[in-house]
């Protein structure tokens, strides 16, 4: 007569359970050991600290990229520079202009007209306006006198009053017919008021002496 199984069908489920929740938490525990142990909490998967060993070629790229960074900082910015564009002027061209304005105003000087040329001075331009000084202190046939730079293009560009000079032997005021290179020939206009009552009508102004003969 045979006896029964120990095992029953139910018997053996739950052996089977047992084990596997055994064998479970047996896993678990020993990964928490061996977290512990290496001093360390879990990284999330692709995650990498400075200790971690990555590939030659990717450690040489971070390397250079760094380098760059350092070399960047390290250099500083050039100053910013700004030229401004030249354009050359024309040079000075010797003329007389039929003009009857100086820069001290009719009240103070009448032009009947205006000379300009080299000055015996090197590097100079001079502007004679011919005419006539209306100032009570210097009345009378006179020329007045402005220097500037010969070279349109020079940096040093100026325009100075050099002086007035009067005529006191002219017939009336002066105006300019003609220069040369050492002065200038003037016409005294004798039917105007200012002059010297039978005076001469014809002057030389010297650039140089800036007197009249």
């Amino acid at each position: 007569m045979n006896r029964p199984s120990r095992w029953s069908h139910r018997g053996v489920q739950r052996f089977f359970v047992i084990v596997v929740a055994l064998l479970c938490t047996a896993g678990v525990a020993g990964g928490a050991v061996a977290i512990a142990a290496a001093g360390s909490t879990p990284r999330p998967l692709g995650l990498f600290s400075s200790t971690d060993k990555l590939p030659p070629e990717k450690s040489a790229e971070l390397a250079r990229m760094q380098a760059a960074r350092d070399s960047a900082a390290a250099t500083p910015l050039p100053e910013p520079s700004f030229v401004p564009p030249t354009s050359p002027q024309p040079s000075r061209v010797s003329m007389i202009s039929d003009a009857h304005q100086s820069p001290l105003g009719g009240g103070v000087f009448a032009t009947s007209n205006i000379w300009d040329g080299p000055s015996p001075v090197a590097g100079e331009w001079l502007v004679v306006f011919a005419g006539a000084s209306t100032t009570d202190a210097n009345k009378g046939p006179a020329v007045l006198v402005f220097a500037e730079a010969a070279d349109t293009n020079a940096p040093d560009q100026y325009f100075k009053e050099v002086g007035v000079y009067t005529d006191s032997a002219a017939a009336g005021p002066l105006s300019v017919v003609s220069a040369d290179k050492t002065g200038l020939t003037l016409a005294a206009d004798a039917t105007s008021a200012g002059g010297v009552a039978g005076g001469k009508t014809s002057v030389t102004f010297d650039l140089s002496t800036h007197t009249f003969g």
